[in-house]
């Protein structure tokens, strides 16, 4: 090949690099939708549905509310009172709650591939709770009725029952007392609370342990395990139980 030929060669092989370089890759011929972008943002709980479902309201950040110190305020556009769902089915979402929103879509065969709005309404899993009745389940054991509260109002006794809370006066699904655990109201064992049965009778007195009274505001914990391969859920608390009783 003569020293013209190959430079010639060259030359031509530049050129085609350059073209191609500069074309657009095609990655199909056929023309595709635009992608529809799934949104995710702020939301008020506007109202607890049950069963893990809400009422919300979506939310805009505006700088000039609350005197110009900013806040979050009911967006014009956007959801505006459309029913969501907690990913986890979690019931105890509080009405006026602030929560983050996205949006999903649903499994063809489910709910027809529609878009559905999912909600985290965060760690719910510890709450306050107001004792009620009790009833015997052991030697210086209890089951427990409950109702979820809310602080309402400053000091003693601004506790009430909030809209959508958990509560259980049915005890289906009884609270239970974890200073209890290790009862067995023997002589010789010492209880929870620190206190051996063979102390409190005797000829001249007559004492018991006490169950946790009705109307005491305990720190409640959702509890969940797996029984017999099936998600299981629990409510239990820590009270030091009291002794009561009088002389013979």
């Amino acid at each position: 090949m003569t020293i013209a030929r190959r430079q010639l060669t060259d030359f031509r092989r530049l050129q085609q690099a350059q073209a191609a370089a500069a074309d657009r890759i095609v990655l199909h011929d056929r023309p595709t939708a635009y992608p529809e972008v799934l949104r995710q943002g702020v939301a008020r709980i506007a109202q607890n549905d049950g069963g893990g479902l809400y009422t919300i309201w979506e939310q805009h950040w505006d700088s000039q509310a609350n005197q110009g110190q900013g806040g979050w305020v009911d967006a014009v556009d956007g959801h505006r009172e459309r029913t969501a769902r907690d990913f986890d089915n979690r019931a105890a979402g509080r009405v006026g709650a602030l929560v983050r929103f996205w949006e999903q879509y649903a499994r063809p065969d489910s709910q027809g591939g529609c878009l559905e709005v999912l909600l985290d309404i965060g760690d719910t899993g510890v709450f306050w709770a107001r004792i009620g009745a009790s009833q015997a389940a052991g030697s210086n054991q209890w089951l427990y009725a409950w109702t979820e509260v809310q602080k309402t109002a400053a000091g003693y006794g601004g506790w009430s029952a909030g809209g959508g809370g958990r509560s259980d006066a049915g005890m289906t699904l009884p609270g239970r007392n974890s200073v209890e655990d290790a009862n067995t109201g023997q002589d010789g064992h010492v209880e929870g609370n620190g206190v051996d049965p063979a102390n409190l009778a005797s000829s001249r007195y007559s004492f018991e342990l006490q169950p946790c009274p009705a109307g005491c505001l305990v720190r409640m914990h959702e509890v969940r395990f797996l029984l017999q391969g099936q998600d299981t859920v629990e409510y239990w608390f820590a009270y030091e139980n009291g002794v009561d009783g009088g002389c013979l």
